[in-house]
């Protein structure tokens, strides 16, 4: 395996800090629509020193929740190649309110106090009305043209009116301040306080209508994150009624979006697979056992056993699936051929087997690569240490080989 040099922290923190400071995050816009995945493109991947963000555009999250779901897988090879590199680069109560001060007897009086209940409960139910009209053709999961307009304006008109509600608590609650023994104002501080119940449910509404219209103005962002490089990573958005009578809404088009996106290394490499031929001899050997005895001629005294070793495979050349990660030095043809040096090894044993190639691009994705390949070769040994050509063996060793190589391959992500 690739071992790596470690940079000292203090230079390492540094240089983070300063990337973090000066990396503006990647976004990736999301339209909702009624056919989400075929009006958004995704780009096909980002580097390792990308913060990415989800940006959701165009949604009705006063009726929907949008929820995501971010996984990731690894893909090794990149990993340890992209290692390699680094060496290199170093609401109910408002009418119940009116019946109840009927009852008291108190409607027909214009006290202070009555005209000030009256005046806040009037505004309770305006507002809250308003904006149940105001939601009451928005049903559908995507934001129809010109909504985000519609709806800014509104969330403008509601905060100022939970401003002019907060006064009419105010100016209701100091006409409460006589003395609570005489009766009339005993009963005031009852029907204030019923009030003041209704009062705390309509602004929780309205801060819950406030914060949806700002995400369905602004939109939802969504991080996914920084991830290492060789990195696939998966997101899936789902949608879920906020409210019940809404699922209807929803179909296989709308309720969901996934995409996926690949993190490349941060410097600029190409990363390539395909099949490789060498001339690294290819050998296997499959450990047995035997029973010997020893040499007083009763066959079932002084056995034992004895490890052997049996070559099950003998090619001269090696053929392999193979990744490589290369850095291109030369372009030309609009970007349709080029020219690369780059490393790589086996899919199979990633790191048993290094590559060093020049590489040539031609129409836009093939590579052909030749160059020197490096890796141990198993050799069964006699019983003075030299390398034998028997099949059945009883040492085997791992030795260091150097080579030749060619490879077709093509460029990934």
């Amino acid at each position: 395996m690739v071992r790596l040099q470690k940079m000292p922290a203090a230079v390492a923190c540094l240089l983070l800090l300063c990337g973090c400071l000066l990396a503006e995050a990647p976004v990736i816009p999301i339209k909702w629509s009624d056919n989400v995945a075929a009006t958004n493109q995704v780009p096909e991947s980002f580097t390792e020193k990308d913060n990415v963000v989800v940006h959701v555009t165009g949604f009705n999250f006063f009726r929907y929740n949008l929820e995501a779901d971010i996984s990731t897988e690894t893909l090794m090879v990149y990993q340890e190649l992209n290692k390699l590199w680094q060496q290199v680069f170093g609401f109910d109560g408002l009418a119940q309110i009116g019946n109840r001060l009927s009852a008291a007897g108190l409607s027909d009086q214009e006290s202070p106090f009555l005209q000030a209940i009256r005046l806040w409960r009037e505004k309770l139910d305006g507002t809250n009305r308003d904006v149940d009209t105001f939601l009451q053709d928005r049903t559908a999961v995507t934001l129809a043209d010109g909504d985000e307009a519609l709806i800014q304006a509104k969330v403008t008109e509601t905060l100022a009116a939970m401003g002019e509600l907060e006064g009419l608590r105010a100016k209701t609650w100091q006409q409460t301040l006589a003395d609570p023994t005489i009766s009339e104002n005993y009963y005031a501080h009852m029907l204030f306080q019923m009030q003041l119940e209704t009062h705390r449910q309509v602004l929780a509404k309205l801060g819950e209508f406030i914060q949806a219209g700002r995400l369905c103005v602004n939109g939802k962002k969504i991080s996914a994150g920084r991830q290492p490089a060789g990195t696939l990573v998966m997101v899936t958005l789902k949608v879920t009624p906020r409210h019940p009578g809404f699922e209807n809404k929803l179909n296989k088009t709308n309720r969901g979006y996934s995409f996926n996106y690949f993190v490349k290394s941060k410097f600029a490499l190409v990363f390539h697979a395909g099949f490789a031929y060498s001339d690294l001899a290819d050998v296997e050997f499959d450990q047995v056992k035997t029973l010997l005895g020893d040499s007083s001629g009763n066959p079932l005294e002084g056995l034992s056993d004895q490890s052997l070793y049996q070559r099950i495979k003998d090619e001269e050349a090696s053929k392999e699936m193979t990744a490589f990660l290369s850095y291109e030095f030369q372009s030309w043809d609009k970007m349709s051929q080029g020219l690369m040096v780059g490393i790589g090894t086996d899919l199979e044993e990633v790191g048993e087997k290094l590559y060093f190639c020049l590489s040539y691009r031609f129409k836009q994705r093939w590579v052909l690569s030749a160059g020197a390949v490096t890796g141990e070769v198993v050799q069964g040994m006699d019983e003075d240490g030299n390398e034998t050509g028997i099949d059945l063996v009883t040492t085997i060793e791992k030795t260091e080989k150097w080579g030749g190589f060619a490879a077709l391959s093509l460029t990934l992500f």
